[in-house]
């Protein structure tokens, strides 16, 4: 039976193996949520409120004052941000190698060549190296975007939460908690207002023994 143009292409597809899913066996167990606090160490950000989006697949970071040069035979770039993402009117200069420029679209699917820069993101405890397009995001709510590419392989999003990872450490060890000082003491002076607790009850109890009596005349 021949076959017409119409049913040729689906029954290739039919014949074609099927792609497996890639299973990850070290599948990852921390979470966080679909916005988090971020920091960018090499660019002197401590914590950015950033949006976790994995609806979009690259990076973004609000800059501004662009100004791309040559530093060692490799493309630099000098740009601005707001370090908190909140206080417009704090400021940061930063340094950062250009490793490309690329067409990004954006939610509202306008498309505009950006640069990219990498640079370390900071997440909870972990560092990890990512790259970052600078783009104009006044008008956002959030300064810095997260994408799928950022977090793929580390984290699972949990988008009814947020903060879930808490403040980043950008690579400082976080204190650990200190033994409470002078233990034994402490332990000896809860001893001592057990007592006293106890034995102002049972003073009271006698207090209140003596009181009865008076009241029915009968002597103890």
């Amino acid at each position: 039976m021949k076959r017409t143009a119409l049913e040729a292409p689906a029954d290739a597809r039919a014949r074609r193996p099927r792609r497996r899913p890639r299973s990850d066996a070290s599948s990852p167990k921390r979470a966080v949520g679909w916005c988090e606090r971020v920091g960018f160490p090499a660019l002197g950000i401590e914590a950015i409120k950033a949006k976790i989006d994995t609806g979009a697949r690259t990076s973004a970071l609000h800059a501004y004052d662009l100004e791309p040069f040559s530093k060692d035979g490799d493309p630099w770039i000098r740009f601005t941000v707001h370090p908190d993402g909140t206080a417009k009117t704090a400021t940061q200069a930063c340094l950062a190698r250009i490793v490309g420029q690329r067409m990004v679209a954006d939610t509202s699917g306008r498309r505009e060549r950006r640069y990219i820069i990498e640079t370390t993101l900071c997440i909870g405890d972990l560092l990890w190296p990512i790259e970052i397009s600078l783009t104009q995001r006044s008008y956002m709510r959030f300064d810095c975007l997260i994408g799928r590419t950022g977090v793929r392989g580390r984290f699972l999003v949990d988008p009814g939460r947020a903060y879930l990872a808490g403040r980043p450490t950008n690579g400082r060890s976080v204190p650990e908690a200190k033994p409470e000082k002078n233990a034994e003491k402490t332990a000896a002076n809860k001893s001592t207002i057990k007592k006293r607790t106890a034995k102002g009850a049972g003073t009271a109890g006698r207090r209140s023994a003596v009181k009865e009596d008076a009241v029915t005349g009968k002597q103890t």
